[in-house]
């Protein structure tokens, strides 16, 4: 039980509520790939279950070490200290089933792995003044999860890389397979879809210029250090203006910070002066950006981005794109089970048309429950 305390205040400091920690021979520590793994990191051989709110321990020193961000670790070894109990359970039967027993896991890991780093390799000849075509970065993006897998949704494989703490290269390299998915949903030519990716993948470059201390800041921005943040589109502009790459991507570096209502930057563009693919570029990098884990915040449940969208999102983009992009996501995750905020877990079995992020879920004994009725409810998880 000491070990228990001991390994466990590495993810206690995040959590509203004292996890449930299990301590089980079988569970299968997977390793964690170096090309994902961000240049600070501490190994722990602990495995932090978010969706189910456990920690599974090894019972000897035979399961293999996942790693987490020291800046993480520092925050949260201190919380052990206000937590004076936990409880050992036996592992529950929900756990038996594990994503990466899933047929063709390893496969897609070792994949997007292998593009992660090309896309670092790829940034780094660009910022040299090497010139690249549009071919390379699709060729990169097309390795980078195969749509035919056959075992996992584009969605379903966001959800298990959400923790990875890449505000460049893994930010570039999702948004460039989920602008393509975009363009295909609006019905675009595969030439536009591919030059989208392109656009996804390459409309952060420009933060290679931004000091990583400012970039990986765990707190609050200053003024000063807002304005470089937001330098990044211009930056990232006069990266590539000299390659020869679509004029498009180019413009979607440029705007993709730009918002339909004026209030973006750098240049405070509004709706038609705002290029299309810099448009859905800008929807796809504000969701990956909100469910991926950053510094100074965790990972947000897709229905949480959903959510925020729909609130904001009207003033803010393209109503048929912004339409497109929510029925589509919201869509691929009926029949997902689910986890709402009082603990309960079940699953979506009917959208609704005018409240995307609260669907209709049918809870495990059964009931039905139409959350956009009941705004006290709301989900907080995907299994």
């Amino acid at each position: 039980l000491k070990r228990a305390f001991e390994t466990a205040h590495l993810v206690l400091g995040e959590l509203k509520e004292q996890p449930e920690i299990i301590i089980d021979d079988s569970y299968e520590y997977p390793d964690a790939p170096a090309a994902m793994l961000n240049d600070d990191t501490i190994p722990a051989e602990i495995v932090f279950d978010r969706a189910t709110n456990h920690v599974y321990l090894p019972r000897s020193d035979s399961g293999k070490a996942i790693h987490i961000e020291r800046e993480t670790y520092n925050d949260m070894k201190e919380q052990l200290k206000s937590s004076p109990s936990a409880n050992l359970h036996k592992m529950p039967e929900r756990e038996t089933s594990d994503f990466r027993q899933k047929k063709g896991y390893k496969k897609l890991l070792a994949n997007y792995s292998a593009s992660l780093k090309s896309t670092r390799n790829i940034f780094a000849r660009i910022k040299e003044g090497e010139n690249i075509s549009d071919s390379e970065f699709v060729s990169v993006v097309d390795t980078a999860f195969d749509m035919d897998n056959g075992s996992f949704s584009l969605f379903e494989w966001f959800n298990i890389i959400r923790d990875l703490n890449d505000p460049i290269y893994a930010q570039g390299l999702n948004a460039a397979l989920l602008c393509r998915a975009l363009g295909k949903w609006l019905s675009l030519p595969e030439a536009d879809c591919n030059i989208l990716a392109v656009c996804g993948f390459l409309h952060d470059i420009g933060k290679l210029t931004i000091d990583p201390e400012i970039l990986n800041k765990p707190g609050g921005l200053s003024n000063d250090e807002l304005t470089i943040i937001r330098s990044h589109p211009m930056a990232g502009f006069d990266m590539v203006k000299t390659l020869e790459i679509d004029p498009r991507v180019k413009k979607s570096i440029l705007q993709h910070h730009e918002r339909n209502d004026g209030s973006g930057y750098p240049f405070h563009r509004k709706q038609d002066e705002i290029h299309p693919f810099a448009q859905i570029t800008a929807i796809c990098d504000v969701y990956i950006a909100m469910t991926s884990g950053r510094s100074h915040r965790k990972s947000l449940c897709p229905f949480d981005v959903m959510h925020e969208l729909e609130k904001t999102g009207m003033a803010e983009f393209n109503g048929r794109y912004l339409f497109t992009f929510l029925e589509n996501i919201a869509t691929a995750y009926q029949k997902s089970t689910i986890i709402l905020n009082d603990g309960r877990y079940g699953s979506i079995v009917m959208l609704n048309r005018n409240n995307y992020s609260s669907p209709v879920v049918q809870l495990e004994d059964d009931t039905f429950i139409d959350l956009s009725q009941t705004p006290e409810l709301y989900i907080t998880g995907i299994k």
